[in-house]
Protein backbone atom coordinates (compact mmCIF):
# COMPACT_ATOMS: atom_id res chain seq x y z
CA UNK A 1 0.00 0.00 0.00
CA UNK A 2 1.46 3.28 -1.10
CA UNK A 3 0.85 6.54 0.78
CA UNK A 4 0.94 9.51 -1.58
CA UNK A 5 1.82 13.10 -0.99
CA UNK A 6 -1.17 14.91 0.60
CA UNK A 7 0.28 18.33 1.19
CA UNK A 8 -2.26 20.30 -0.86
CA UNK A 9 -5.34 18.36 0.17
CA UNK A 10 -6.35 20.73 2.99
CA UNK A 11 -6.20 23.74 0.69
CA UNK A 12 -8.34 22.01 -1.94
CA UNK A 13 -10.94 20.98 0.66
CA UNK A 14 -11.04 24.50 2.09
CA UNK A 15 -11.52 26.02 -1.37
CA UNK A 16 -14.44 23.70 -2.00
CA UNK A 17 -16.16 24.03 1.39
CA UNK A 18 -15.67 27.72 2.30
CA UNK A 19 -18.08 29.09 -0.35
CA UNK A 20 -20.77 26.72 0.91
CA UNK A 21 -20.19 27.79 4.50
CA UNK A 22 -20.26 31.45 3.47
CA UNK A 23 -23.51 30.94 1.55
CA UNK A 24 -25.15 29.15 4.49
CA UNK A 25 -24.00 31.84 6.93
CA UNK A 26 -25.31 34.60 4.66
CA UNK A 27 -28.70 32.90 4.33
CA UNK A 28 -29.00 32.50 8.11
CA UNK A 29 -28.02 36.14 8.68
CA UNK A 30 -30.57 37.35 6.10
CA UNK A 31 -33.34 35.29 7.72
CA UNK A 32 -32.44 36.56 11.18
CA UNK A 33 -32.44 40.17 9.95
CA UNK A 34 -35.83 39.70 8.29
CA UNK A 35 -37.23 38.21 11.50
CA UNK A 36 -35.94 41.09 13.60
CA UNK A 37 -37.36 43.63 11.14
CA UNK A 38 -40.75 41.88 11.13
CA UNK A 39 -41.17 41.66 14.90
CA UNK A 40 -39.75 45.12 15.60
CA UNK A 41 -41.96 46.71 12.93
CA UNK A 42 -45.00 44.85 14.24
CA UNK A 43 -44.30 46.07 17.79
CA UNK A 44 -43.67 49.69 16.74
CA UNK A 45 -46.84 49.76 14.61
CA UNK A 46 -48.82 48.55 17.61
CA UNK A 47 -47.26 51.26 19.78
CA UNK A 48 -48.07 53.91 17.16
CA UNK A 49 -51.71 52.80 17.10
CA UNK A 50 -51.88 53.06 20.89
CA UNK A 51 -50.23 56.49 20.68
CA UNK A 52 -53.10 57.78 18.51
CA UNK A 53 -55.45 57.49 21.47
CA UNK A 54 -53.67 60.41 23.18
CA UNK A 55 -51.74 62.21 20.43
CA UNK A 56 -52.36 63.31 16.86
CA UNK A 57 -51.92 60.87 13.98
CA UNK A 58 -49.07 62.95 12.51
CA UNK A 59 -47.16 62.94 15.80
CA UNK A 60 -47.47 59.16 16.14
CA UNK A 61 -46.55 58.60 12.49
CA UNK A 62 -43.40 60.73 12.90
CA UNK A 63 -42.38 58.70 15.95
CA UNK A 64 -42.97 55.50 14.00
CA UNK A 65 -40.72 56.76 11.18
CA UNK A 66 -37.95 57.61 13.64
CA UNK A 67 -38.11 54.21 15.31
CA UNK A 68 -38.20 52.27 12.05
CA UNK A 69 -35.13 54.13 10.83
CA UNK A 70 -33.14 52.58 13.68
CA UNK A 71 -33.71 48.96 12.68
CA UNK A 72 -33.53 49.36 8.89
CA UNK A 73 -29.77 49.79 8.64
CA UNK A 74 -29.81 48.60 5.03
CA UNK A 75 -31.94 51.71 4.36
CA UNK A 76 -34.74 49.79 2.72
CA UNK A 77 -37.52 52.11 1.61
CA UNK A 78 -40.75 51.77 3.55
CA UNK A 79 -44.23 53.26 3.62
CA UNK A 80 -46.44 53.84 6.65
CA UNK A 81 -50.11 54.58 6.85
CA UNK A 82 -52.24 55.32 9.93
CA UNK A 83 -55.95 56.01 9.57
CA UNK A 84 -58.18 56.96 12.47
CA UNK A 85 -61.93 56.43 12.24
CA UNK A 86 -64.69 56.73 14.81
CA UNK A 87 -64.37 53.22 16.29
CA UNK A 88 -60.93 52.01 15.19
CA UNK A 89 -57.43 52.95 14.19
CA UNK A 90 -55.82 51.10 11.29
CA UNK A 91 -52.17 51.01 10.46
CA UNK A 92 -50.05 49.53 7.71
CA UNK A 93 -46.31 49.33 7.19
CA UNK A 94 -44.75 48.06 3.96
CA UNK A 95 -41.00 47.47 3.89
CA UNK A 96 -39.38 46.96 0.49
CA UNK A 97 -37.35 43.86 1.25
CA UNK A 98 -37.14 40.89 -1.11
CA UNK A 99 -39.91 39.68 -0.92
CA UNK A 100 -41.84 42.70 0.37
CA UNK A 101 -42.78 42.70 4.05
CA UNK A 102 -46.24 44.10 4.80
CA UNK A 103 -47.86 44.37 8.24
CA UNK A 104 -51.42 45.54 8.85
CA UNK A 105 -53.06 46.06 12.26
CA UNK A 106 -56.33 47.38 13.56
CA UNK A 107 -56.94 48.65 17.07
CA UNK A 108 -60.57 49.04 18.07
CA UNK A 109 -61.48 51.75 20.52
CA UNK A 110 -63.40 51.08 23.69
CA UNK A 111 -66.24 53.45 24.36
Amino acid sequence: MRIGNRQGQGVVEALLSLPLLFLAGSAIAALLYRGVVFYYTDYQLHEALICTQHESVNHCKNELHQRLGKVLFIKSPYETQIIRSYRAVRGKVSVKLTPELSIEKELKRTL
